[in-house]
């Protein structure tokens, strides 16, 4: 998945979020994947609490 190689650049607490969400939703939508990319660019951007938000949603 496109978003895991992405997630290789993030600080070591963000990989470790983004690795299990991955894990968990492997395999589901396009929509939750979009939803992946934007939380990962939360993170590219510091914002942690609006990534873990989104990714909390996300599994909603």
């Amino acid at each position: 998945m496109q978003a895991e190689a992405l997630a290789e650049s993030y600080p070591d607490s963000a990989k470790l979020l983004l690795r299990e969400f991955f894990k968990r939703n492997s395999g589901r939508d396009e929509q939750l994947q979009a939803l992946t990319m934007q939380a990962a660019i939360f993170l590219k951007q510091g914002e942690i609490d609006s990534a873990a938000h989104l990714l909390s949603e996300a599994e909603n």
